[in-house]
């Protein structure tokens, strides 16, 4: 028993590899970026760093090209997360059956329903701890993650999706099924990854959530396009859901609504997904080794 859980347990390295690589990977990007704009200027690839007057050039470039360099990043790590996949992972994944026809339209209620409560769960943590929200607002204002053009949306909606999808419903829930046979634990420890790379607790409490929801999705069917769907619902959605706020009057009703409304809407939208037959069970069966290919 011992040298089975050993064996289970050496999961955890790639596991923890999917992480540091999708995170590095953004690192070196950025990094990358801002020593070849100081080489550009004549000065050393470190200048961004040890020179003030350089630091203060290579900041306001970051600030200019914000759009384009987390387009690179992500466009890096795809490329690295779809060879790994490929090559290590997607020959071992047993696709389940196909989704009912029509099933896949409880992606729209969803998606929809998973950001309207993150919002709510934004909201709550803003009574519970104010000074945590401020501190995430003014991080989403200084990074410019929050602004509205055509980078951020292909970033958000497509990209991010792609690239989450394979790294943590590909990849970290591949390994967590191998590391555990029960399902709700490797989709637990893959959510849990998930929110740890947001790197920020206000992100990381709605995302755990979305990790969650998505990993049971892939349970359902084994097929990661549906999540990185259901992903880029939810994603493009936060435009929708903005508007909302602005048209409605403020308050701890208005916000109050709004979750429990994202509340049912998630959980319509996730029985229209499972769509069970007539007589039959449905949803995740246990993520084991008799869902993949070969050991």
């Amino acid at each position: 028993m011992f040298r089975a859980g050993l064996k289970r347990g050496r999961w955890l390295l790639p596991f923890a590899l999917a992480i540091a690589l999708f995170l590095g990977l953004q690192v070196l990007v950025l990094y990358g970026s801002l020593a070849v704009y100081c080489l550009w200027k004549g000065g050393g690839p470190l200048d961004f760093l040890l020179d003030r007057e350089m630091s203060a050039q290579a900041a306001g470039f970051y600030g200019e090209y914000l759009g384009e360099i987390l387009l690179v990043s992500q466009l890096v790590c795809l490329a690295a997360g779809v060879l790994w996949w490929s090559l290590a992972v997607g020959r071992k994944v047993r696709p389940r059956d196909k989704a009912p026809r029509g099933a896949l339209w409880g992606v729209l209620p969803a998606g929809l329903g998973l950001q309207m409560t993150a919002v709510g769960l934004v909201w709550l943590q803003s009574l519970l701890w104010p000074a945590r929200v401020e501190e995430y607002n003014e991080m989403m204002v200084q990074s410019g993650m929050g602004q509205l053009n055509w980078q951020a949306l292909l970033a958000t909606v497509l990209l991010a999706p792609l690239v989450e999808e394979i790294y943590c419903r590909g990849l970290m829930l591949y390994f967590a099924g191998r590391l555990t046979r029960r399902f709700w634990a490797a989709n637990l420890l893959q959510a849990l990854g998930f929110a740890f790379l947001h790197l920020n607790w206000v992100q990381g409490v709605y995302a755990f959530l979305c990790g969650l929801v998505l990993g049971a999705l892939f349970g359902r069917y084994r097929r990661l396009g549906y999540c990185m769907l259901l992903h880029g619902v939810v994603n493009g959605s936060s435009v929708l859901v903005s508007l909302i706020q602005l048209l409605l009057p403020g308050g701890a009703g208005t916000m109050a609504a709004i979750t429990g409304l994202g509340v049912l809407l998630l959980m319509q939208g996730l029985r229209r997904l499972d769509c069970p037959e007539s007589g039959q069970k449905s949803g995740p069966a246990p993520l084991s080794l008799d869902h993949f290919q070969g050991n």
